[in-house]
């Protein structure tokens, strides 16, 4: 099994952009859209899930085939948004991985 994360997005301006990034017990980015070597600032309100591995906006970002999160290990995800103006805002959410083997 592959999980899939989805939130939701309040009514917001066409230029606001997306982070995700997805965190280990220890606090180490397990894996981010958009990547690390991206050349993006993030994507758009449009995006409102992600599969495991599969970065929509950037292939080369998709994760090796069987790269899998480690059962009965607690993650947190979060998306962090940004207006033009450049205020952010945060949401996180924690999870135990369970049959993502």
């Amino acid at each position: 099994l592959r999980p899939t994360f989805t939130w939701s997005v309040p009514a917001v301006d066409a230029s606001d952009l997306f982070s995700f990034y997805l965190f280990d017990t220890g606090g180490n980015t397990v894996w981010q859209v958009p990547g690390n070597n991206s050349n993006s600032n993030g994507f758009s309100n449009s995006i409102v899930s992600l599969d495991w591995g599969i970065d929509p906006t950037d292939a080369s970002n998709d994760l090796t085939p069987g790269f899998s999160l480690t059962d009965l290990t607690m993650y947190s995800w979060e998306i962090q948004a940004q207006d033009g103006n450049g205020n952010q805002a945060i949401t996180a959410q924690a999870f135990q991985a369970s049959g993502f083997l």
